[in-house]
């Protein structure tokens, strides 16, 4: 796909300015000198984003360790299965984290008031 490879060209572009980033230097007035080293993340992406950069052909699949929705409830399976390393500095944005935890949290707590798995009837839509 088109898209996918731009995407993956200016994913690297990025990375490359990052890497020629050089340390800041300020001089005080008393002649001692302070030095930051500049450290940057790709925070903000999307799934999406995150999907084409790791090669993950599946949306639902985790783009570290590749595990599915079918897949996540064996744990022996899940424990044991390798991390691509290199994923770890490609991270979805934290407000998309935010609104999923947040989104989760929400179909718990539908979940405890009517002790089922979905709301069935005129009765229970109500609630």
């Amino acid at each position: 796909m088109e898209c996918d490879e731009s995407l993956k060209e200016e994913y690297d572009n990025i990375k490359s300015q990052i890497a020629a980033l050089r340390s800041t230097t300020i001089v005080l007035s008393n002649q001692r000198e302070i030095n930051f080293y500049h450290k940057l993340f790709c925070t903000m992406l999307d799934g999406k984003t995150c999907n084409v950069l790791t090669n993950t052909t599946y949306t639902q699949a985790c783009n570290v360790c590749r595990v599915t929705p079918k897949d996540i409830n064996d744990l022996d399976n899940v424990i044991y299965r390798e991390c691509d390393e290199s994923t770890y500095q490609i991270r979805v944005s934290i407000l998309h984290d935010f609104l999923r935890c947040y989104e989760y949290l929400l179909h718990i707590y539908y979940k405890l008031e009517l002790q089922k798995g979905q709301a069935q009837g005129p009765e229970e839509n109500r609630k």
